[in-house]
């Protein structure tokens, strides 16, 4: 099952579209070949011809993200598709290209991508992922710093590692069992340098360990 998809960047219409369950929007950085896509967005506030003093606001959309936001980059030339997975279902988007379209007597930038709903791989319904997270600074479990670690990506399941200010490891995995989740787990107590990471999916349950030792799960819904 396709679905063409057409994002068009004016400002006298919602820059978003909904497609097969999903919400899609355009967000920077982006240009005629490479364009940031989040997906689910959690808009947060939205308005259409407020005016303020002598400036009159055509629109207005406010978005973060969430747990279950999934955030894209694509590329024509080196990276034009891209899988992931939502609410059990295995999805792919495909940048198409960009094109001007007329708006109001103006030209906009437009924005096309062709969404695809595909089988889950046999990975993505049973599986295992084992990676280790270090840094140079020795004492990165439990000093005041951020740290975004590279992403990991194995046959449709993509993991981003985040430890945080407050000494909170962030785990977010996109597409186990055909779904996106995120374990937050204290690692102030891991005195270790190096931080062995073991994520393990079956039967609508994805667990986390740490270390050798069990440390969470995050149950799905079946399908």
């Amino acid at each position: 099952m396709s679905c063409l998809v057409n994002i068009c960047l004016c400002p006298f219409e919602p820059s978003i579209a909904i497609a097969e369950g999903l919400v899609i929007s355009v967000s920077p950085p982006y240009a005629t070949d490479k364009v940031t896509v989040t997906i689910n967005p959690n808009i947060t506030d939205y308005f259409e011809g407020k005016t303020e003093g002598n400036v009159q606001v055509a629109q207005y959309l406010e978005h973060r993200s969430s747990d279950e936001t999934i955030t894209i980059r694509l590329d024509m030339q080196h990276h034009p598709e891209q899988l992931f997975a939502y609410g059990g279902k295995l999805y792919s988007i495909r940048f198409m290209g960009t094109s001007k379209e007329l708006r109001e007597g103006q030209e906009y930038l437009s924005f096309k991508f062709l969404i695809d709903i595909l089988e889950l791989t046999d990975v993505q319904k049973e599986g295992s992922m084992t990676f280790t997270l270090s840094h140079e600074l020795n004492d990165w479990t439990k000093n005041k710093n951020g740290y975004r670690f590279k992403p990991l990506s194995i046959e449709g399941i993509l993991v981003q590692s985040f430890k945080g200010p407050d000494c909170s490891l962030r785990i977010s995995i996109n597409g186990p069992l055909g779904h996106s989740l995120t374990f937050r787990q204290d690692i102030s107590g891991i005195a270790t340098p190096k931080l062995n990471v073991v994520l393990t999916w079956k039967d609508a349950s994805v667990k986390l360990y740490l270390n050798g030792k069990f440390a969470k799960e995050e149950r799905v819904e079946e399908n």
